[in-house]
């Protein structure tokens, strides 16, 4: 008797292949009330079993699009179950994109999804570097996909690039430290770590001429640093070595910039405007949280062509109205984070008009 059964209980016995035909079969015509996810495991389950697949087919094609995205976009839904949803729906690119943002979508489902023709979904999974680089055929399918953007290709070129600059500016330190004398630590020049107010005071300017020669000076010594030297000095050097090191190449000394205790809130700011930085800076900006609670940075994150494209279309979902309209009519913006602007600008508007 299902009476007996909760439905816990019932959709384990269908995952066991232990549940009585005439449960099966009253699942299969969504008879017994389900919750969302448990409902669509269950159909999808008993969909590939002959018996019960016509019933079940019929109860999956009554389900409404907003309980397919509820469970696609909810954090609780099973990976399996994501993963199964993300090849029923694999023509749906809104479904597909609410399950490769959830943070409970697992490799294997994005490994499938990348052998899909959506520029905009490419994009997203090109921009999990950290996802990437578990799981090799993510890469491999991108790569024999002709539907993958070729930046996305590029982007993932230059994260193995940085990996290999990573062990050699930990090559380069230990031999410093091994050339060392114990004890011995090295210390670079005051012009590079003190602010220019401080070494003179509030009344000493120096005038135009002498702050144009102090930054030609620094730019001089940065040239003939190493990259270790620069990942060392770039978590204390002063306002204009930030500046500098937060574009410097490798992306080691740049996010190494953000830090720096003496950064302020209007560096941020520019640094997440500004498309002469890594992708690499706007990430690390994108997931702290602290960060995040200037509205300035969020609204600068959003509007940044060279934004991660996950951490931009974190943004957008808090912004106004005025803002998603802009954002959505942008054609310099990934066509992705384009059309959720536009997505959610016109379920902003409708809510607004009730």
């Amino acid at each position: 008797m299902t009476d007996d059964l909760s439905p816990g209980a019932m959709l384990e016995q269908v995952r066991c292949g232990t549940a009585p035909p005439q449960v099966k079969m009253s699942l299969a015509k969504g008879i017994i009330p389900l919750g969302p996810a448990q409902m669509l495991e269950v159909l999808l389950l008993l969909a590939a079993e002959e018996k019960y697949r016509p019933e079940a087919v019929k109860s999956l094609k009554k389900v409404p699009q907003t309980v397919v995205i509820g469970v696609c976009a909810s954090a609780e839904s099973p990976p399996a179950l994501l993963g199964k949803l993300a090849r029923l729906f694999s023509r749906s690119e809104e479904t597909l994109e609410k399950i490769l943002l959830n943070p409970a979508c697992g490799d294997e489902t994005a490994a499938f999804l990348a052998t899909l023709p959506f520029p905009s979904l490419l994009e997203m999974i090109g921009h999990n570097q950290g996802r990437l680089e578990r799981e090799p055929r993510i890469v491999e399918n991108m790569r024999a996909n002709t539907s993958t953007p070729s930046n996305v290709l590029r982007l993932w070129e230059e994260s193995v690039e940085r990996v290999r600059e990573a062990k050699e500016v930990k090559k380069q330190a230990r031999a410093r430290r091994d050339e060392r004398a114990p004890g011995e630590e090295e210390e670079p020049p005051v012009v590079l770590v003190e602010e220019r107010e401080k070494r003179e005071g509030p009344s000493e300017g120096g005038g135009a001429a002498a702050v144009e020669q102090e930054k030609q000076t620094i730019q001089q010594i940065l040239r003939t640093m190493t990259a270790g030297q620069k990942v060392a000095l770039a978590g204390k050097g002063n306002g204009e070595v930030r500046k500098i090191l937060i574009r410097d190449k490798n992306r080691l000394v740049a996010v190494k910039v953000l830090e720096n205790p003496r950064i302020t809130d209007s560096e941020l700011e520019l640094y997440a405007r500004s498309t002469n930085v890594s992708d690499d800076v706007l990430r690390h900006i994108g997931n702290k949280r602290e960060w995040l609670k200037l509205i300035t940075v969020r609204r600068a994150l959003a509007m940044n062509p060279k934004t991660p494209l996950a951490i931009s279309l974190q943004q957008v979902k808090r912004m106004s109205l005025r803002e998603l309209d802009g954002l959505a009519k942008n054609r310099n913006i990934p066509e992705a984070l384009r059309k959720s602007a536009l997505r959610l600008f016109k379920e902003k508007s409708k809510k607004n008009s009730r």
